[in-house]
């Protein structure tokens, strides 16, 4: 077992004996049937992981290391956010005709904005500062651009990245809006380098993975059986 193996099943533990249920309210996400997919959820959960330690993949499920890795250069590395340009299909429900997922991930690294030291999009002015002023605080990619939140096909989840430099160790921090813990957190790379990573997410919560989420359906397999309302049933424990 992976030490993000036992981080993840420390994290749903706590979720299960310390989250709130939301059943007292109207909630999005929908059963096959149309009944509300309830969730337990806990607020404000800090992972740490250290990559010169080990490589923070799930092992106790299977992980598509390759999809994972192809995600984050997509957005990262392409800049993209059309799915013509990701192998995997796990964006296909969200994207339109052309192909695209709106003004969201991709789309917003790739937007290019005048600073001091010349005209750079976000990811090559992490690149450059990291490389000319790794001393500074203000390291940061961000992709929760509330003007164009109505022309994204799906908010931001993973929104933004703090990079940060101690000595010769590169750390960087990601922040989530939510994670859902029962789907298993679809991998992203923590941090680049040797340096540590931390995943700081604002709403952890735990919802059997056959749950309809608005306009895309979980693709993970259906449990033998629906849990009735309030049952805490997860396979993962």
């Amino acid at each position: 077992m992976s030490r993000a193996d036992e981080l993840f099943i420390k994290n749903c533990r706590d979720i299960l004996e310390n989250g709130t249920w939301d059943t007292d309210r109207e909630v999005r996400p929908r059963w096959e049937d149309g009944s509300p997919a309830h969730t337990i959820k806990k607020f404000g959960q800090v992972t740490r992981y250290d990559l010169r330690e080990e490589f923070p993949i799930l092992t106790i499920r299977r992980t598509y290391l390759k999809s994972a890795i192809d995600e984050i250069l997509w957005i990262w590395q392409k800049k993209s956010n059309n799915i013509h340009d990701l192998s995997s299909h796990i964006w296909d429900s969200w994207a339109d005709e052309s192909g695209s997922i709106g003004k969201a991930y991709g789309y917003q690294l790739g937007i290019q904005y005048d600073f001091p030291e010349g005209r750079f999009d976000q990811v090559d002015k992490v690149l450059y500062d990291l490389k000319h002023n790794p001393a500074s605080r203000r390291i940061i990619a961000h992709m929760y651009n509330v003007a164009d939140l109505k022309e994204m096909h799906l908010y931001p989840c993973a929104y933004s990245m703090t990079f940060n430099v101690t000595g010769n160790t590169l750390n960087g921090i990601l922040n989530r809006g939510r994670a859902r813990h029962a789907a298993g957190l679809r991998p992203r790379l923590r941090a680049g380098g040797r340096g540590a990573g931390a995943r700081r997410c604002r709403r952890a919560h735990l919802r059997p993975p056959c749950a309809h989420r608005g306009k895309a359906a979980a693709k993970t397999a259906v449990p033998r059986a629906a849990p009735a309302r309030g049952r805490k049933h997860y396979r993962f424990l």
